[in-house]
């Protein structure tokens, strides 16, 4: 037995019922035991070797620690998991699908910043242009897409900043980012809620600033400044092997 966080079994329960199960009935059947995981470790172990499916879900919470009881079954065959045994349990939550951003400049060397209302946050931020990746789209084309659909803008030189995790404990989607130079706008922005997207053109100063004074807050917009504005990546033009073995590659 272990707790896991409501919020994390609430959304367990969601991709559950898009596929169709019925909670508790269907716990049993094969088919699912696949979506419902169950990763255990002892002490010694390296990572989580002893695979299971979970079994049981509890129908109540827990209002003091607001976590909900689950039970997993692991196979034991080798009886290194007895009875009182001190394990490291671990069940994967909702997979996080990869994404792109993009740190666009204009031949004068402002960056293209949205300034946009995210719900996540309740609040209105200064974010890159990002977005998700089509089926069968590569990380570039998504890229370049999703420059062109939020901001108006294209760009003529392109390379990959690097490819990273956006949760290591929540299904480990990647965040491709981009650096765009020669950035110039060809058409009106046309993507999904425009009235919330303002496009503003700001200088590496004014993007400092801005992360000064807590304008800029999400994680992905600021490790593309410290890339950039940190001199990380070398110059715009520079042919250096790129950041990450698999940058601008799906996985």
């Amino acid at each position: 037995y272990c707790d896991l966080p409501e919020t994390m079994m609430l959304e367990f329960l969601a991709d559950l019922r898009g596929m169709g199960v019925e909670i508790p009935r269907d716990l049993e059947a094969e088919e699912i035991r696949e979506a419902v995981k169950f990763f255990v470790g002892t002490q010694v172990d390296e990572g989580f070797p002893h695979e299971g499916h979970l079994d049981f879900l509890s129908n109540t919470v827990n209002a003091a620690t607001g976590t909900v009881e689950v039970r997993g079954v692991v196979p034991n065959d080798d009886l290194l998991l007895l009875p009182g045994v001190f394990v490291r349990v671990r069940v994967p939550g909702r997979l996080l699908p990869d994404s792109i951003l993009v740190f666009a400049r204009t031949g004068d060397g402002r960056a293209v910043v949205e300034r946009a209302y995210r719900h996540g946050i309740g609040r209105v931020s200064l974010v890159f242009p990002t977005g998700g990746i089509g089926e069968g789209e590569e990380p570039l084309e998504a890229a370049k897409r999703e420059l062109l659909e939020e901001t108006g803008y294209a760009a003529d030189r392109w390379r990959a900043m690097g490819s990273f995790v956006a949760n290591g404990n929540q299904g480990c989607g990647r965040i491709h980012q981009f650096q765009a130079e020669g950035a110039h706008k060809v058409t009106e922005p046309d993507g999904d809620d425009l009235e919330q997207i303002q496009v503003v053109l700001m200088t590496d100063e004014e993007l400092t600033q801005a992360l000064a004074q807590g304008e800029i807050v999400a994680l992905s917009s600021v490790t593309a400044i410290g890339l950039v504005l940190g001199g990380l990546l070398g110059s715009p033009d520079s042919s250096a092997r790129h950041l990450g073995a698999d940058v601008g590659r799906r996985t």
